[in-house]
């Protein structure tokens, strides 16, 4: 999530560099609602998990689908800039998510059974099959079942967090300090 952020963050000033804009709180949060909104499928989770033994939250992390929406409402509205934002912030939430441990249905509807992820632990790029990803998903969250709503949020919450690590803390306070930045030498139109 952190990461998601950040990276919307340089996302917005490189678009908006290159379409020529001028700063806005506006078109920052297109861009940061993008790179967040995929994970508004938490809520579904959080209230199916126990009854059906549902361990991921990935029931809208299709890729195609969301960049295909974006370029959709560019191509329809004519407002390229903001479909780059929101197309941006979608591209950054699934790349970050494809280097998890069970990987994104990257080519959803057309392999909907091919999980891929671009490794984490030395595992690489791999295709997985929705057994092999549900076998690592029971591993990896497999405790939450027995765990309350609030319990699982605040912990994941917690996880990210206190597991940054200095090279993200770095570049959090990097992409801030890039957004001031811009703000700061292109102000907003008045």
């Amino acid at each position: 999530m952190l990461i998601d952020l950040a990276s919307s963050l340089i996302a917005y000033v490189a678009i908006t560099l290159a379409f020529g804009e001028a700063a806005s709180a506006g078109n920052l949060a297109i861009g940061v609602v993008a790179a967040l909104s995929p994970d508004c499928d938490y809520a579904i989770y959080a209230c199916v998990r126990n009854k059906f033994a549902v361990i991921s939250h990935r029931f809208v992390h299709y890729p195609l689908a969301w960049l295909t929406g974006a370029l959709a409402f560019g191509y329809l509205s004519g407002d390229w800039y903001r479909a780059s934002l929101a197309a941006a912030g979608f591209a950054i939430h699934f790349v970050h998510d494809s280097y998890g441990w069970v990987g994104i249905q990257w080519l959803w509807p057309f392999m909907p059974k091919a999980y891929i992820s671009f490794g984490r632990g030395g595992r690489g790029f791999q295709i997985m099959t929705p057994e092999t990803r549900r076998s690592i998903l029971h591993y990896r969250y497999g405790h939450e079942l027995r765990q309350g709503f609030w319990d699982v949020f605040w912990g994941r919450l917690r996880d990210e967090f206190t597991n940054l690590g200095f090279t993200v803390e770095i570049y959090l306070i990097l992409s801030f300090t890039v957004v001031c930045v811009f703000f700061l030498l292109y102000p907003p139109a008045s």
